[in-house]
C-alpha cells in the first residue's frame, strides 16, 4: 500500500469519517433539491396544459368521488368546471402523472376503443382483493384476452335464444312463489332491487353454468359478496388499513370471506361442472376447464366468482332503476302498456321472449341504462399515448392528456351531459332514442367500449327486456317510498319500495 494510500485509510479511521459522510449527505441533499424543483417545473409545465381541477384536497375529492353519492357529487363538478377535468393534487411532484375526469363522449369513447390503452391496476386491485387473487378482470395482456376468447360462445347469439327460455322460466316461478302471494295478494310494497337479486341469480347460475342454486346458498353467496366488495372499495381510503390491513379486523374477515368465496363457491361450480356428464355448449365453467391457457383452477374459481357477481348484482340494480321510474312516470307506464298490447296483436302470442322485443321495451331499457348505468363511475385506462384535446370554452387552447396519465370515463357524466343530451338531461324520456343523433349513439356507454367492453351485455338486456314486459303487461305501478340513490361499486335504488296492482 503507498503511503499516500495508506495516509487517507488511516484519516478514515482516525476521524475523517465524519466529514466524508458530510460531503455524502450534502450531495444526497443536493439531488433531492434538485429533483424537487425539476418536478416542480415539470408539473408547473404540465399543468399549463391540462383541464381544470374542481376545487378539494386530493383526499377530500377522492372521498367524496367514492362515497355513496360519488356519480352526483362528479356531475356535480363537471356541470361546473367542464365536461373534462383532472382530479385535484394531481399532477404532483409525488407523481407527475395526470388523473383526468372525462365526462365528454367523444374523447371517453377514444380512449376507450384504443387497442393501446389498459387497466391500471392501482385502480380495479380491490377486485383482485374481493376474488382473493388476480382475475381476468383486473388483468392485461394474455391473462385477460384468453379468457374472453374462450367464454365467447356463452354470450352468442345462439346461446341466448336457449337462455331466453331459462329466463322466462325463472320469472314465472318468481311471479308464481313470491310476487303474487307475497306482495299482489297482500297489497305489500316490493322492494324490487332485493326481489331482482334473487331473479338475476338464478339466471346466471342455471344458465351460465348449469347449477341448481339453493336459497340458503344464493343469500350467503350474495351477502359475503357484498361485504367484501365494500370492505375492499373502501380500504385505499384509509392510509392504515391500505397499508397495514393486517391490523383491522373488518379486513381480515373480508379476507377470510373472500378465500372462501373461491374455495367452497367458485371451486365448487367447477367440481359441479366435471361431475355433469353433459353440460350445456354456454356453460362458462365448462368452457373455462377446456381452455388450458389456465394456470390452474385457483385462476378459475377467482373468475367464475367474477362472473358470478357482475352477472347477477348489475342487472338486478337495473331492472329495480326500470321498475322505479315507470312507477314515478304513470304516463310512460300507461304508454309502454299500450304498446305492448299493441305489438301482441299485430305479432307476439303474448310470452315474455317474445313481447321482450317490443321496440318501445327497448326505448325504456336505453332510458333507464342512460340514467342509471350501473357501472357509474365508468372505467379507466392508462393512455399509451398524448392526447390532444380543443378546450370547449375556448377553440384556441388546446390540452394535453400526457402518455402516462389514467383516465376515468365517467359514465354517469356522460350520458347526463346537457350538451349530448339537451336541457331535459335529468329527465327520464325513452321516446328521445326514437330517432338518437350521431352524438347521443357516440354517448352511450352503460357497457363501456373497446375490446374491455361488458362481455354480458346481451345477457343484460335480455333479463332487462323480459322483466320489464312482463310486470309493466300484468300490473300496474304505484310509487310507495322512492328511496335514494346509492353507490357501492354499483348504483343502486337503495330503500325503494312499489306497490304492483292487478290490472
Amino acid at each position: 500500500m503507498s503511503n499516500s494510500t495508506g495516509g487517507l485509510f488511516r484519516g478514515f479511521v482516525s476521524g475523517d469519517v465524519q466529514d466524508c459522510l458530510s460531503y455524502v449527505v450534502s450531495a444526497i441533499l443536493a439531488y433531492l433539491i434538485f429533483s424537487f424543483f425539476w418536478k416542480y417545473q415539470r408539473v408547473r409545465e404540465t399543468l399549463k396544459h391540462l383541464p381544470p381541477a374542481p376545487k378539494y384536497g386530493f383526499v377530500e375529492y377522492l372521498t367524496q368521488l367514492l362515497g355513496s353519492q360519488g356519480p352526483q357529487f362528479a356531475l356535480r363538478e363537471a356541470r361546473k368546471i367542464g365536461y373534462i377535468y383532472r382530479c385535484p393534487g394531481m399532477p404532483s411532484v409525488m407523481r407527475d402523472l395526470a388523473w383526468i375526469c372525462v365526462g365528454e363522449p367523444n374523447l371517453g369513447r377514444m380512449i376507450l376503443e384504443d387497442p393501446t390503452s389498459e387497466k391500471p391496476w392501482e385502480v380495479y386491485q380491490f377486485f383482485d382483493k374481493a376474488t382473493s387473487g388476480d382475475n381476468f378482470f383486473t388483468s392485461n395482456g394474455k391473462r385477460a384476452n384468453h379468457v374472453r376468447k374462450s367464454t365467447a360462445a356463452a354470450f352468442s347469439g345462439q346461446n341466448m335464444k336457449k337462455i331466453a327460455i331459462t329466463v322466462e322460466e325463472v320469472v314465472d316461478r318468481w311471479i308464481e312463489e313470491r310476487l303474487e302471494p307475497f306482495y299482489v295478494k297482500t297489497g305489500k310494497s316490493v322492494d324490487f332491487d332485493e326481489e331482482m337479486m334473487i331473479v338475476t341469480t338464478d339466471v346466471i347460475a342455471r344458465a351460465a353454468f348449469d347449477y341448481q342454486l339453493p336459497p340458503k346458498e344464493r343469500t350467503d353467496f350474495t351477502l359475503k359478496m357484498r361485504t367484501v366488495m365494500n370492505v375492499f372499495f373502501h380500504q385505499n381510503l384509509n392510509l392504515g388499513k391500505r397499508f397495514f390491513g393486517f391490523m383491522y379486523a373488518d379486513i381480515r374477515e373480508a379476507r377470510r370471506l373472500a378465500l372462501e368465496l373461491k374455495e367452497t363457491f367458485g371451486k365448487k361450480l367447477l367440481q359441479a361442472c366435471r361431475d355433469n356428464p353433459n353440460p350445456g355448449p354456454g356453460n362458462i365453467a365448462h368452457l373455462m376447464l377446456k381452455d388450458d391457457d389456465y394456470d390452474n383452477d385457483d385462476q378459475r374459481a377467482r373468475d367464475v366468482l367474477l362472473y358470478f357477481f357482475a352477472g347477477f348484482e348489475t342487472t338486478a340494480h337495473t331492472i329495480a332503476w326500470a321498475m322505479l321510474e315507470l312507477a314515478k312516470s304513470p304516463k310512460e307506464q300507461l304508454h309502454l302498456r299500450k304498446s305492448l298490447e299493441d305489438f301482441n296483436k299485430v305479432g307476439g302470442n303474448g310470452q315474455t321472449v317474445d313481447m321482450a322485443v317490443c321496440p318501445e321495451v327497448k326505448l325504456v331499457a336505453r332510458e333507464v341504462l342512460r340514467l342509471h348505468p350501473a357501472g357509474a363511475l365508468g372505467s379507466t385506462r392508462l393512455i399509451s399515448k398524448d392526447f390532444f384535446v380543443q378546450n370547449p370554452d375556448n377553440k384556441n387552447e388546446t390540452w394535453i392528456l400526457p402518455k402516462g396519465s389514467s383516465c376515468n370515463i365517467l359514465s354517469y357524466i356522460i350520458l347526463r351531459n346537457h350538451h349530448v343530451f339537451g336541457d331535459n338531461v335529468d329527465e327520464f324520456v325513452p321516446s328521445r332514442w326514437e330517432s338518437p343523433t350521431e352524438e347521443m349513439l357516440k354517448a352511450y356507454l352503460p357497457f363501456s367500449a373497446g375490446k374491455r367492453n361488458c362481455q354480458g351485455m346481451a345477457l343484460a338486456y335480455l333479463e332487462l327486456h323480459s322483466i320489464i314486459s312482463r310486470i309493466v303487461s300484468n300490473y300496474r305501478l304505484e310509487v310507495d317510498n322512492e328511496g335514494a340513490s346509492a353507490y357501492m361499486v354499483t348504483l343502486r335504488p337503495e330503500g325503494s319500495t312499489i306497490f304492483v296492482r292487478n290490472l
